[in-house]
């Protein structure tokens, strides 16, 4: 009976530790696409795929806030005809951002092609920590 006990004891506490580690607040990082300004994120209709020329409305998010306010967002195009696995840097722009506010939002236009969006802290220009990919047609 006692040997149960202290099973049971044990399973207890991991279950206990495992729930206290899940609900601490994590960071969450994002970047989503849209084709109108948005006027309210709770309305916002997300899109991956847009047409030639169109407006691309980025919005840039972290949770609880950014870390740093100058980021750099490059764009990269997914190209079979270029040397470097398929990844061409098609453009990227360095942002002061208030870093008070949880979004940041922009927009681009580009021509046809696969792109994936990737967002840099300026001070660590190794990992990004926010990614996105979309289709121009």
């Amino acid at each position: 009976m006692k040997k149960i006990f202290q099973i049971f004891s044990v399973f207890i506490l991991c279950l206990i530790f495992v729930l206290c580690s899940s609900c601490q607040n994590k960071v969450q990082n994002g970047v989503v696409f849209t084709s109108e300004k948005p006027k309210k994120l709770e309305n916002l209709t997300i899109s991956n795929i847009f047409q030639k020329n169109q407006k691309i409305f980025f919005i840039i998010y972290s949770y609880p806030e950014f870390e740093s306010d100058f980021i750099r967002v490059q764009i990269l195009s997914l190209n079979d005809k270029v040397p470097s696995l398929g990844f061409s840097k098609v453009w990227a722009k360095d942002y002061i951002i208030d870093i008070n506010k949880p979004v940041f939002i922009d927009y681009i236009t580009l021509n046809s092609g696969n792109y994936i969006m990737q967002v840099f802290y300026h001070k660590n220009l190794e990992y990004s920590f926010a990614k996105g990919s979309f289709k121009v047609k």
